[in-house]
C-alpha cells in the first residue's frame, strides 16, 4: 500500500514560476493551478496510491517566526494571482476527493513530517512529493521523497531513499537537520555558520554525529579556520537547528483511513475544470481520479431538465419538425463524424454517413435561417456525397466560428464550446460536461443571439454575411481542387539539390579535417566556428553559442565557410521542407490539397497549412524555381493577383506627400522610380536587382526599418543602407515628416 503526501504550496509555487502566464477564457491566470493538477495527475497515475493527502500552509506566521522574526523575512510577498490560485487549487483538490490538510501555526513541511511518522506503519510505503530538500530529514525505511525536476528540458523525477542518502552523503537522514543548521539556507533566511558550506557541514556531522557533539569536541577539529568560524557562528547554528527541524506532532488527523480518496460529485468536478478551460485534464480525468471511475457521467451531466438530447440514426425521423422552422442551429463534428441540430426546444445528434444525401437536400431547400458552427466544416463533409455542393447552396447562413473571429481576431481558437464560455456568463449557459460538441450545440441559440447583437453594434454583420461566409465556400472549393504539380521536374530538381548539398558539404569539410562534423548540430558547429576557427560569436543560446541563420549572417564576411553554411541550410531546407514534403503529400493525380485557415491570423489574412503553400521561397533563384513546378492543366492558366503596392498607397494617403501621390495617379512604378533615385541612374537603366533593392528600402522605411536592419537584409554595409534611406526621404519628404511626427506622438 502507498500513501502519497504532497507539499501543496511547494508544488503550486514551482508550477506558477515554471509556466508562463496561462489564462482561462475569462482572462484569469491559472498557470500554477494547471501545473499543479498536471503534476498531481502524473503521480496519481504512476504511483496508484491508496491514500492521498495534500498539505498547505495557512500563513507565514508559524512557531518558527515566533522563535526568529527574521525567518523567511527575505522573501517577497506572494503575488495576488498566486494567492487566488492557492484557494482554487485547494478547491480542486477537495472536488477530486483528496484531503486538504492545514493547521494554523505550522507549515506544510510539518504536516508531511507528522503524517509520514505517525500515519504509516511499516507495511505502508510513504511517498513525499515536494521540491524542498528539507524533506531529506524525513526519509526512513518506508518513507522516500520524490522531487519533480527537469533534465535536458524533459520532466523527470529524482527519488531519494534511505539507501541513496547513506551512499551519497554517508549520514543518516535525520542528521540533515544539523547539516543545514551549519550550512544555513538563503531561501529561508537561516544564516548558519558563515564561511562553511554544505560539503564541510556534511563531513563534520558524519564525523561527530550532531552539532551538540561537535561543540563538545570542538578541539578535535584540525582546521583552525573552521574551528574559529564555528565558534563565531555557534549561536546562529543552534538557532538554525530549531528552525530547520521539521515538527512531527502537528495536531492533524493521523488516522490512515481518513486519507482514502472520497467518492465525490464528478459532474461538479468536470464542470469546474471546464470553466477553467482545462480540456486535457478532462480528457484524462480517469488518470487523475481513478477512484471515481465508476461514477459515470452521461445525460445526468445536463443541468437543465427542459432540454432533451436525442441520439437518432435517420434524419427522416425529424425532417418534418425541421423544415418549417424559422431558424435552425446546425453543427458538424468532423472528428466524431456526426451532425447536430438544435430546434430551440430539442437537440438531436445523428451520424454523418447515413444522412449525407438527405442533409444536402435539406440545407439546400431550407427557407429559414441556418446558424452553423462552421460553414467550411459543413461544406467539407457534404461534398463527400456531392463534389459540386457549395456554400452558396445554403440560404441565409450564420457562422459561429467566423463571427467569433470578426469579434476578436486575437483569440486564436473558435470552437463553439470555448466561445460559449467567452460570450455567456456561467450562470446563463447550460452545462453538459461529457461532450464539448453537444455542449456547444445546446448553447448555440443563446450564443448566436449574443454574437449577432455584437456584430450589429460593430457594423460587422454585413462583413460576415457578404464577405467571410462566401469566402469560406470559395476556400473549400480551392482546397478540393488542389494544386497540380509537375512531378517529373520536381523529382529532377530534388536530385539537383542533393548534388549541390554534397558539393557544399565537401567545401565546408575542406576547412575542417574532422569528417564527422555534423552540420546540423548547433553544438558541434559552434565548436568548429568559435573554437577551431576562432570566429567571434554573436551571442549565446541555452546549449552554447548561437549558430542560427541570423547570427551567422552577422559574421559571414569574416570567413568563407560561414557563407557556405548558410548556403547549405538553404539547400537542405528547399530539399526537405519543400521538395520532399510536396512529393509526399500529393494525391494520385499529382495534386496537393492544402487547408486554408480563415480564422488563424490576427491581421485578417488567410493562412495555409498541411502543407503551407504560402511560404514557397521566391527571393533566391533556386527558391523561385519551386513556383514553376505548380502548373495548370492544358487549356488553363494559373492567375496570380496581388494588391499593387498597397502599403505605399496607404502611406501616400496618410502623409499627403505630393510626389508620392503623383506617382500613383500617373500609374507609375514607385519601386523603379525609387531605384533610379537611390542608384542615381535614369529610370530606363534600372535593373531588376536595383528595383528589388529599392522595393526592400521602400517597404522597410514604411515599417520603421533602420540602417542596421536594412544592411543585414540587403547584405551591404550600414553606411550604404543609410544612404538608401536618406535618398528615399529626399525624394519623398512628406513620408519623412510623417515618420518623425509618428515617433514623437508615440513617445509622448
Amino acid at each position: 500500500m502507498k500513501f502519497l503526501i504532497i507539499d501543496g504550496n511547494n508544488i503550486l509555487n514551482r508550477a506558477y514560476y515554471a509556466i508562463k502566464s496561462l489564462n482561462d477564457s475569462r482572462g484569469k491566470n491559472i498557470n500554477g493551478v494547471y501545473g499543479f493538477v498536471n503534476t498531481l495527475r502524473r503521480f496519481i497515475h504512476s504511483l496508484a496510491p491508496e491514500y492521498v493527502a495534500v498539505a498547505f500552509d495557512v500563513s507565514r506566521n508559524t512557531f518558527r517566526t515566533e522563535i526568529s522574526s527574521s525567518y523567511k523575512a527575505n522573501r517577497a510577498s506572494t503575488p495576488e494571482d498566486l494567492k487566488s490560485q492557492l484557494q482554487l487549487t485547494q478547491e480542486l483538490v477537495e472536488l477530486m476527493g483528496f484531503s486538504v490538510v492545514k493547521c494554523a501555526g505550522w507549515e506544510a513541511d510539518d504536516i508531511l513530517g507528522t503524517l509520514s511518522s505517525r500515519c504509516c506503519p511499516p507495511e505502508v510505503e510513504c511517498v513525499l512529493l515536494t521540491g524542498d530538500r528539507d524533506a531529506y530529514q524525513l526519509v526512513k525505511e518506508n518513507v522516500c521523497v520524490i522531487f519533480p525536476t527537469t533534465k535536458d528540458r524533459a520532466a523527470t523525477v529524482e527519488t531519494v531513499t534511505l539507501e541513496s542518502i547513506k551512499k551519497k552523503y554517508g549520514i543518516e537522514p535525520a542528521q540533515f537537520i544539523d547539516v543545514k543548521a551549519i550550512a544555513g539556507d538563503v531561501s529561508d533566511n537561516i544564516p548558519g555558520c558563515k564561511g562553511i558550506g554544505e560539503k564541510t557541514a556534511v563531513s563534520l556531522i558524519a564525523r561527530f554525529g550532531s552539532i551538540e557533539a561537535l561543540f563538545e569536541n570542538l578541539e578535535e577539529v584540525s582546521s583552525l579556520s573552521v574551528r574559529s568560524k564555528l565558534m563565531a557562528g555557534k549561536q546562529d547554528i543552534f538557532l538554525g537547528k530549531r528552525l530547520v527541524e521539521i515538527c512531527l506532532d502537528v495536531p492533524v488527523n493521523c488516522t490512515l483511513d481518513a486519507y482514502i480518496p472520497r467518492n465525490v460529485n464528478k459532474r461538479v468536478l468536470l464542470t469546474r475544470l471546464a470553466e477553467l478551460d482545462m480540456r486535457t485534464t478532462i480528457e484524462k480525468i480517469h488518470l487523475l481520479v481513478p477512484h471515481l471511475a465508476d461514477c459515470a457521467i452521461s445525460d445526468a451531466a445536463l443541468d437543465d431538465p427542459s432540454v432533451v438530447i436525442k441520439y437518432i440514426d435517420d434524419m427522416a425521423e425529424i425532417i418534418h419538425k425541421l423544415k418549417n422552422l424559422p431558424r435552425l442551429y446546425v453543427a458538424v463534428s468532423e472528428q466524431n463524424d456526426c451532425f447536430g441540430f438544435n430546434t430551440g426546444d430539442d437537440v438531436y445528434v445523428l451520424p454523418v454517413d447515413k444522412n449525407l444525401s438527405r442533409m444536402i437536400e435539406f440545407v439546400s431547400s431550407f427557407a429559414g435561417e441556418l446558424c452553423v458552427d462552421s460553414i467550411k466544416g459543413l461544406v467539407r463533409v457534404l461534398i463527400r456525397a456531392d463534389p459540386g455542393f457549395s456554400a452558396s447552396s445554403i440560404a441565409a447562413p450564420f457562422c459561429i466560428q467566423l463571427a467569433g473571429y470578426l469579434l476578436d481576431s486575437l483569440r486564436g481558437k473558435y470552437d463553439v464550446a470555448r466561445l460559449v464560455k467567452v460570450y455567456i456568463e456561467p450562470a446563463d449557459y447550460i452545462r453538459f460536461e461529457s461532450d464539448n460538441f453537444v455542449f456547444g450545440l445546446i448553447n448555440s441559440p443563446r450564443l448566436c443571439a449574443v454574437m449577432k447583437q455584437q456584430l450589429e453594434e460593430n457594423a460587422q454583420l454585413s462583413l460576415l454575411q457578404q464577405v467571410e461566409i462566401p469566402l469560406a465556400g470559395v476556400l473549400v472549393s480551392v482546397e478540393r481542387e488542389g494544386f497540380l504539380l509537375n512531378v517529373p521536374q520536381l523529382f529532377e530538381f530534388g536530385k539537383q539539390l542533393e548534388d549541390q548539398i554534397k558539393r557544399v558539404e565537401e567545401e565546408v569539410f575542406s576547412f575542417n579535417d574532422d569528417k564527422e562534423l555534423n552540420l546540423n548540430s548547433p553544438a558541434k558547429l559552434g565548436q568548429f566556428l568559435f573554437g577551431k576557427l576562432n570566429l567571434p560569436p554573436s551571442g549565446r543560446s541555452k546549449v552554447g553559442f548561437k549558430t542560427d541563420a541570423e547570427s551567422l549572417k552577422k559574421i559571414c564576411h569574416l570567413h568563407p565557410v560561414v557563407k557556405l553554411l548558410l548556403q547549405h541550410r538553404m539547400l537542405v531546407k528547399l530539399k526537405s521542407t519543400y521538395v520532399d514534403k510536396l512529393l509526399a503529400v500529393r494525391d494520385a493525380t499529382n495534386r496537393v490539397h492544402t487547408v486554408f485557415n480563415q480564422t488563424e491570423t490576427k491581421t485578417g489574412r488567410i493562412s495555409s497549412s498541411e502543407p503551407n503553400l504560402q511560404n514557397i521561397p521566391i527571393k533566391t533563384e533556386l527558391g523561385s524555381q519551386l513556383r514553376s513546378f505548380f502548373i495548370a492543366e492544358p487549356g488553363h492558366v494559373i492567375v496570380d493577383a496581388d494588391y499593387s503596392q498597397i502599403e505605399l498607397r496607404v502611406l501616400a494617403e496618410i502623409c499627403k506627400d505630393e510626389a508620392l501621390i503623383e506617382i500613383f495617379k500617373a500609374s507609375q512604378d514607385i519601386h523603379s522610380i525609387a531605384a533610379a533615385e537611390i542608384f542615381k541612374v535614369p529610370i530606363n537603366a534600372v535593373t531588376a536587382r536595383m528595383r528589388q533593392t529599392a522595393k526592400m528600402v521602400n517597404f522597410g522605411v514604411v515599417y520603421g526599418m533602420g540602417a542596421s536592419a536594412l544592411a543585414t537584409e540587403l547584405d551591404i554595409c550600414i553606411s550604404e543602407a543609410g544612404e538608401y534611406i536618406k535618398s528615399f526621404f529626399c525624394r519623398f519628404p512628406g513620408a519623412e515628416e510623417y515618420t518623425r511626427e509618428t515617433v514623437a506622438f508615440a513617445e509622448k
